[in-house]
């Protein structure tokens, strides 16, 4: 029996996930209302998998609202590959970046996965949400067959015959994982392969592989970071107290943010509603494909973050209702990513981030709703927003951290 498992159990949701904190990487298990939706979560170098991994540090503790995990950890074999893994758990997600250091003179003979798992149970359909800005579609799951998407899907959303939904995308950094590893003899388009089998799905996403097989390539030497995360559904956290009269719309200034006048006219409790479509803001805010604020433009999160701060100086407590514009899409200015070139992203996870912030911001007298329309009300990241973080420190400031 193992007794270095940790177990992050969110207070008001019934959700699990489980680390050994002997071991560089995981999570082992991810589970909602006591079924098993994640197992071994991991990272591949060919044959080598982060269990083999020895670990170098291991470490669980609290920042912010959330739970993070960290772990480093090297291969005591061949060219001692080392990776480093950093998990944000807050509200219904996980943040998870991966840095793999490859050595001078290290081969790759077969691939590299990072981020692949074992989904248990029956899973009868998955919600592809492709990377070229088509409309995602639900695509149905038949056991004894398995599917390849490429290049790499934006996210993907399963669903299983209980109701329940997990979610395993990508973060902003899609410049990342389309170059790969870098070297022209490797092919380097990030994909999804499915096996779909009766009790589960094995799912592996692949940053780069050697098509040749027999002939070994040399990738450049140095620090490769690709970004991710997961989320699944907890219906307890989308539930809310009814706000106890009308809200009322806020009217928002370019240059003042909110009015302090309309905010004393308001009835109390606070019942208020933002339209962050609504906002004034530069060009170079948006997005460059779509519509809306990009939210990986510092303009854009600047804004808000003065008009969140706003609200939470005025009143530790009331209603706040997000009307429109928390909605992801994709985008290649350079400026949002303080990139030179090759800067394609997109938001979702800049809006978690964001959401994160404004809960801990607000504190726990706020109750927020965030509305999301079609097709992105599918997701599971984007349907807890407004949710407690669920692992806020008593008087936590938000540059404080506490080992669990």
């Amino acid at each position: 029996m193992n007794n270095n498992l940790h177990d992050i159990q969110h207070p008001t949701a019934n959700w699990l996930v489980q680390h050994d904190l002997d071991q560089a990487g995981g999570p082992l298990l991810i589970q909602e209302n006591g079924n098993t939706l994640l197992k071994n979560f991991h990272n591949r170098c060919d044959d080598l998998k982060d269990e083999l991994l020895v670990p170098d540090k291991v470490r669980i503790f609290r920042k912010a609202g959330a739970t993070v995990f960290n772990s480093d950890g090297h291969f005591p074999f061949g060219a001692e590959l080392s990776l480093r893994q950093n998990i944000r758990y807050a509200a219904n997600h996980a943040r998870i970046t991966t840095d793999l250091r490859w050595k001078k003179g290290a081969a790759l003979k077969q691939s590299v996965a990072i981020g692949s798992a074992e989904l248990p149970g029956q899973w009868t359909k998955v919600f592809v949400v492709p990377a070229d800005g088509s409309a995602p579609t639900w695509k149905t799951l038949t056991p004894g067959t398995s599917c390849r998407f490429a290049p790499l899907p934006l996210t993907l959303v399963f669903a299983n015959q209980q109701g329940q939904r997990l979610e395993i995308g990508t973060c902003d950094d899609l410049w990342r994982w389309q170059k790969g590893l870098s070297q022209q003899s490797l092919h380097n388009t990030a994909a999804v392969e499915l096996t779909v089998q009766t009790d589960n799905i094995l799912f592996q996403r692949l940053v780069s592989v050697n098509p040749g097989i027999e002939e070994e390539c040399l990738p450049e030497p140095r620090d490769y970071r690709f970004t991710s995360f997961l989320a699944w559904s907890a219906p307890a956290l989308q539930q809310h107290p009814a706000a106890p009269h009308e809200f009322t719309p806020l009217d928002i200034s370019r240059k003042d943010g909110l009015s302090r006048k309309q905010l004393l006219d308001c009835a109390n409790p606070l019942c208020v509603s933002l339209d962050f479509n609504r906002l004034e803001l530069p060009q170079q805010a948006r997005h460059t494909h779509g519509q809306g604020y990009c939210w990986e433009s510092k303009i854009t999160q600047r804004f808000v973050r003065r008009l969140i701060r706003q609200l939470a100086d005025f009143s530790v407590e009331g209603f706040l209702d997000i009307t429109g514009g928390m909605t992801p899409g994709l985008c290649d200015d350079l400026v949002h990513c303080s990139r030179k070139s090759n800067a394609l992203h997109w938001d979702l996870t800049a809006i978690l981030d964001l959401a994160s912030w404004m809960q801990q911001r607000l504190g726990n007298g706020w109750t927020t709703t965030v509305a999301q329309p079609a097709p992105w009300n599918e997701l599971p990241s984007l349907s807890c927003l407004a949710a407690p973080n669920g692992f806020r420190l008593p008087n936590e400031q938000n540059d404080e951290e506490a080992d669990d």
